[in-house]
């Protein structure tokens, strides 16, 4: 029974790494490397002016990046992403720390294993379950995650007050980072 186990990892195994380095070899060759590399260059809005957007938060407050006179923290991100779920209490602390601070994060991406968007009532839920304490908007189109370049969640900007971009980054980030930069965004 072992042997057969064996057999069958084996193949399993084989057949992973043949669909990983197709994947690698499509990446590679791809006719579309401009879009590959300005995915893949995701740390370089720092220092640029922040895409233009405006959304509706959940509670109806219109927000828009341009024309601001308050900095924002923007956090761009997935109800399901754990990482995103442990960043709460972060931009939780640092709202509360910074009240000239407009914190916002944004979400309408894909849920579950059919791929359902995200609604509006579940991003409600959402901010009950988990006590968010900043803005949160629905944005089913993406269009902010396309503008930022987002290439994973949850990824976080720090915009100054004239839309510039001090700090961008992905996954778990550092409260003194994030505070740091909005020290300087003030």
């Amino acid at each position: 029974m072992k042997f057969k186990e064996f057999v069958f990892g084996t193949a399993f195994l084989m057949v992973l790494g043949s669909c990983c380095a197709g994947v690698f070899w499509f990446v590679i060759h791809s006719k579309d490397t401009e879009g590959v590399v300005r995915r893949i260059k995701f740390a370089s809005l720092k220092g640029q002016q922040a895409p233009g957007f405006k959304v509706t938060t959940i509670d109806g407050v219109s927000v828009a990046s341009t024309a601001r006179n308050r900095p924002m923290v923007l956090e761009v991100y997935a109800s399901w992403c754990e990482i995103c779920s442990a960043e709460i209490p972060t931009l939780n602390r640092l709202k509360h720390a910074h009240p000239e601070l407009d914190v916002i994060a944004i979400t309408g991406d894909k849920k579950g294993s059919d791929l359902q968007p995200e609604s509006l009532a579940d991003v409600k839920k959402y901010r009950s379950r988990k006590h968010v304490d900043f803005q949160l908007a629905f944005d089913p189109s993406m269009v902010v995650a396309q503008d930022f370049k987002i290439v994973g969640y949850p990824s976080i900007f720090v915009i100054d007050r004239s839309g510039k971009i001090l700090f961008n980054g992905m996954g778990a980030v550092d409260y003194a980072d994030l505070d740091s930069a909005v020290r300087k965004s003030s």
